[in-house]
């Protein structure tokens, strides 16, 4: 059975052919061409695309002004499925002319406001656009605007993003009874706005994170039983009201990173039944809080990274049987607390970087063979210590950056022949590791050297001919090396900052600007002249440093 990314690729996929064409099946659709370009002329970004609603995922490309006709695989003129309003330029005045050409796209989903000048008035403007999306950057708002928007029963998304929204602003909101999805990040929130968001029983997906809410303002929240995600990251809650949440039997996300939320807290938490993701980062949990997550029994992914979580707290962990995600970057375990993850064996994802942990610790993993990433970032894992990882067979991507491991440490994964991406930064891992790896692992496709003592071994990577992004920043490599990289048809990004190439490289990479995407030559021997060049002879590369 194909993978969950490969499954979504073919659902992608099945998109290209599908939600560009018109009401016949077989006939292209057709944009109204000439209201785009109207609306290109007030200074509007016209963004083309496949309809969120009925391609979900479904890639857009932002055309703007410019003229010429953006077309799918199939040679079908992709439809307009949202507008942007970006830049203090755009007025109440943009927005009322451009809405008068919005009707005309039969496919148009979206509008977004970024750093403008619109008000309330320009909000008033859409409201016969029977928009379903509207996200708004930061600025004031009060009720007036969203209460026109009230009769529209298609609009389900509202994004207010690093916004003051007035007392009758919210009131307004608690009128809007289509929203599903409302996200409040960064905006002036008290606890007492929310109890009109409280009304909005048709809620399932609920951001509140970086506001001011605390717990008081959680148990406003205890009427939206349909929620199936609410992102309380970096608010003030505590834990305290944990138990508004009893009878969400629909939550599946719920995202606590960087809150106060303690152990006592955490310990309210009730179970929730359909829970599979609860991050729980940069929080002064320590342990014995962690029993309440096991109360939920289908959680699959827990992120406690940079939290207080120590040995103690991992048999809380060991005991969500299903876990398939578990995220301790940087918090206080030991090799010995890895014992307690010993019948973890339905893990895929375990990131460990940043830990007092060692080779003895690897040994308490060596039944985990269903891991596919593995992060060992920055701990103390030498050679020997990977030869614990014989039993991941599966394994797709390792991350060792900071340990002790050197050149030898390719001998240990000879039969980790499914291995896609591996980084090996600041560590010793030099030529021969390098020369060791291109014998059994031909279809890495992304690779990190950097820091690393590797030279003129180097060239060897092109027998990677799945190599997409290699990462060559602090090393020794000139431009003899980028010679033998320009024939690799994969490579799309490159990084080779802080390294001898020179002036001397501008051709060679001149000659990749069909794969590259992105090209780091920071620090380099690459003056500022032919950098402002490459970024002109680049056009479809993301070149840095930014030289005007």
């Amino acid at each position: 059975m194909p993978s969950p990314a490969v499954r979504s690729l073919l659902a992608f996929l099945g998109c290209l052919s599908l939600t560009a064409r018109g009401p016949g099946a077989d006939e292209p659709y057709k944009e109204n061409e000439a209201a785009v370009a109207a609306v290109g002329q007030l200074g509007v970004n016209v963004v083309r695309g496949y309809p969120t609603r009925a391609a979900e995922g479904g890639a857009t490309i932002r055309v703007g002004n410019r003229k010429e006709v953006v077309r799918n695989l199939a040679g079908n003129v992709l439809p307009v499925v949202a507008l942007e309003f970006t830049g203090p330029a755009v007025t109440d005045a943009t927005v009322a002319a451009a809405a008068t050409h919005i009707p005309s796209f039969k496919y148009f989903d979206r509008v977004v406001f970024q750093n403008s000048a619109v008000t309330d008035a320009g909000l008033k403007s859409l409201a016969k656009c029977n928009v379903a999306e509207i996200v708004i950057g930061p600025g004031h708002l009060s009720g007036v605007g969203l209460r026109a928007l009230a009769d529209n029963t298609r609009l389900t998304a509202l994004r207010v993003h690093g916004t003051s929204l007035s007392a009758d602003g919210f009131k307004a909101v608690a009128g809007l009874k289509s929203l599903t999805d409302l996200s409040l990040k960064r905006s002036t929130v008290a606890d007492r706005d929310l109890k009109p968001v409280g009304e909005l029983g048709g809620l399932t997906d609920l951001d509140l994170s970086e506001t001011a809410v605390s717990d008081a303002g959680l148990a406003h929240l205890a009427g939206l039983k349909k929620l199936t995600r609410l992102d309380l990251s970096r608010t003030r809650v505590t834990g305290t009201t944990l138990a508004t949440l009893e009878g969400f039997a629909a939550l599946t996300d719920l995202q606590l990173d960087g809150t106060p939320l303690t152990d006592t807290g955490l310990a309210l938490l009730p179970a929730l039944p359909a829970l599979t993701t609860l991050d729980l980062s940069r929080t002064p949990v320590r342990g014995p809080g962690l029993r309440s997550v096991g109360r939920s029994p289908g959680l699959r992914e827990l992120t406690l990274a940079n939290s207080q979580v120590a040995d103690p707290g991992l048999p809380f962990v060991a005991a969500c049987k299903k876990l398939t995600i578990l995220d301790m970057e940087h918090t206080r375990i030991t090799d010995a607390g890895l014992k307690s993850l010993r019948g973890s064996t339905d893990l895929e994802v375990l990131n460990l970087g940043a830990n007092a942990i060692g080779d003895e610790g690897l040994k308490e993993l060596a039944d985990l063979t269903h891991v596919v990433r593995l992060d060992l970032s920055g701990t103390r894992v030498t050679d020997g210590g990977l030869k614990s990882l014989a039993k991941m067979e599966g394994l797709q991507s390792l991350l060792l950056a900071g340990t002790k491991i050197t050149s030898t440490a390719a001998q240990h994964l000879k039969s980790h022949t499914a291995l896609t991406e591996l980084n090996v930064a600041k560590t010793k891992f030099g030529d021969p590791g390098l020369v060791e790896l291109t014998r059994n692992h031909e279809q890495l496709a992304d690779l990190n050297l950097g820091g690393t003592p590797v030279g003129a071994g180097v060239e060897k990577v092109v027998a990677f001919k799945n190599l997409s992004r290699l990462i060559l920043d602090d090393t020794k490599v000139g431009d003899g090396v980028v010679t033998k990289l320009a024939g690799m048809p994969s490579l799309s990004t490159l990084h080779l900052a802080r390294t001898a190439i020179s002036n001397a490289s501008f051709k060679t990479f001149t000659e990749m600007r069909d794969t590259l995407i992105a090209l780091d030559v920071t620090s380099t021997r690459l003056t500022p002249l032919k950098v402002r060049e490459l970024r002109i002879a680049l056009p479809y590369t993301h070149v840095v440093p930014y030289v005007p």
